[in-house]
């Protein structure tokens, strides 16, 4: 990874560590207020599967309209020019790319798993979450916002904005190499039962930031975010509709496993 790219990524940027955090806390605290509202209006009624549909947009709502505020009055009003953020029609084969990532991904977590005998796979919460999701619709829903919007924000602030903050007091390869262990900590932060997956998010992180870096753009790391989120949607989706046979003998592991 050459200093030249980290020197010409995003160059015109001035994101600060300051705005990535207010872009992260603005997400978890619409998430929080969205979930109690819902628990208020619903009470004990009220299952995981409501408060996905809930908390989950609420989150990335306020993580984007941060974004949106910041473009308009510390960037230029263009979301290409401030954060990378373009989508190619030509990066669509990186989709692909993302969905076999996923598949050696969670390969390593169970030859881990394996290797310090875990019995049982910790599995995130939004995981469990979708696996209760029934009904067509919902189930689209869902798969929408995991397939489509958490990957467009998380590249944003995780290599639009951190990524490119790095790379103003560190070399690209260490930058990479941070931006991809923020990227798992975070995870684990956010849902603390999701720590064994951290194994696979760090070097999904690295591979993302060394798409962006090596792009100059959101666009790939986006399409093989979404290839990586779209795959383990759709076994924890429509895990009846596509069998167990399609996967591999760790099929239980694998749709269990959905990364953020």
């Amino acid at each position: 990874m050459s200093g030249a790219e980290g020197r010409t990524y995003l160059a015109d940027t001035a994101w600060t560590y300051a705005d990535v955090a207010w872009v992260f806390v603005a997400g978890v605290v619409t998430s929080i207020v969205a979930a109690g509202i819902a628990f208020g209006l619903g009470g004990d009624d009220l299952d995981s599967v409501v408060l996905l549909a809930v908390a989950v947009p609420a989150q990335l709502a306020g993580h984007l309209a941060v974004v949106a505020r910041l473009s308009r009055t510390r960037g230029t009003g263009r979301w290409r020019d401030d954060f990378g953020f373009v989508i190619r029609s030509r990066d669509w084969s990186f989709f692909f790319l993302g969905a076999l990532l996923q598949v050696v991904l969670v390969g390593v977590l169970v030859g881990v798993a394996e290797l310090i005998r875990v019995e049982e796979l910790p599995t995130q919460a939004v995981g469990d979450a979708l696996g209760a999701v029934t009904g067509w619709v919902p189930r689209l829903v869902a798969a929408a916002f995991v397939v489509i919007a958490a990957p467009v924000v998380e590249e944003i602030i995780f290599r639009g904005m951190l990524l490119s903050r790095l790379l103003r007091s560190m070399s690209a390869t260490a930058a990479v190499v941070m931006s991809g262990f923020v990227f798992a900590a975070v995870h684990v932060v956010l849902d603390p039962s999701s720590w064994f997956v951290s194994i696979a998010l760090f070097p999904l992180g690295i591979v993302l930031g060394s798409l962006a870096l090596s792009s100059g753009a959101l666009s790939r790391p986006i399409m093989a975010h979404s290839g990586v989120n779209g795959l383990a949607a759709i076994g924890l989706l429509f895990p009846a509709q596509i069998g167990a046979a399609v996967w591999s003998p760790h099929v239980d592991a694998f749709v269990h496993l959905v990364t953020g």
